[in-house]
């Protein structure tokens, strides 16, 4: 039992370290909003910069997964990819 508990935790451990060197801009983005949206939770107040800055980067989680998905099957060349997520916010 004990066992086959280790190899569970191992097995999603290890895919999670996977599908974080495959997405880590969307994860990291994921990450930043499920805070954001904690802390604003606790501080009891609605400030609008943060409601903007949560809505943008929820919009950038969808966004960041569909880019390096077109890059991952097409051959783009890495400055190319660069140069995009660089002009994507702008």
């Amino acid at each position: 039992m004990i066992k086959k508990s280790l190899k569970v935790i191992k097995d999603v451990a290890r895919r999670l370290l996977s599908s974080f060197r495959r997405f880590p801009e969307p994860l990291a983005l994921a990450f930043l909003t499920v805070v954001i949206l904690i802390l604003m939770n606790h501080l009891s107040r609605e400030d609008v910069f943060l409601f903007r800055l949560v809505m943008v980067l929820a919009l950038g989680i969808p966004l960041t997964l569909c880019m390096r998905m077109f890059w991952e099957r097409s051959s783009v060349q890495k400055i190319v990819a660069a140069m995009a997520y660089i002009a994507v916010p702008v």
